[in-house]
């Protein structure tokens, strides 16, 4: 956050869950963005792939006259399977969590394997070994709950 977004409460402030910047920073970076992130050390980078973010990050004019209308039409909204989705990394479900994404880093074999036979042999394998994870039933249960939780509070995901 501090990276693309600078000092809460000097570069940035929340409120009602909305992030924006203060008048004052906001016309600096109308002004002469360049000369912004110069100034500040702050990269400019809005994901334009997620919603709600575009819309509430964008703050030059140029970005809400046509990157915001040109983008959000084709964002895919990942509040569903992000929103709250990590168990307490102490509980049975978050140490089942760690496991897991830890062995979710053999896909990076499977991507790199010589052959197609090859790498779904190691997907077959990585999938396996983590349905053997100690607690990995608690994670799925914990996941699937959490998920119908956000679909019932933001609605049916948009593709």
């Amino acid at each position: 956050m501090q990276i693309s977004q600078g000092n809460p409460g000097k570069h940035y402030q929340v409120k009602d869950g909305v992030y924006f910047r203060p008048e004052a920073e906001a016309k600096e970076v109308e002004k002469d963005v360049t000369a912004y992130q110069n100034k500040t050390g702050i990269w400019d980078y809005y994901s334009l792939w997620y919603q709600p973010m575009p819309g509430q990050r964008s703050d030059s004019p140029d970005n809400i006259a046509y990157d915001i209308p040109n983008s959000v039409p084709y964002a895919y909204d990942s509040t569903n399977e992000s929103y709250r989705m990590t168990p307490s990394g102490s509980s049975d479900e978050g140490i089942a969590l760690t496991t897991v994404t830890k062995l979710a880093d053999n896909v990076i074999k499977a991507i790199a394997a010589p052959t197609a036979e090859k790498s779904a042999q190691v997907l077959d394998k990585m999938l396996a070994d983590m349905k053997k994870v100690k607690n990995y039933d608690k994670l799925e249960a914990f996941m699937t709950d959490r998920y119908k939780k956000n679909v019932e509070r933001f609605g049916d995901p948009i593709y």
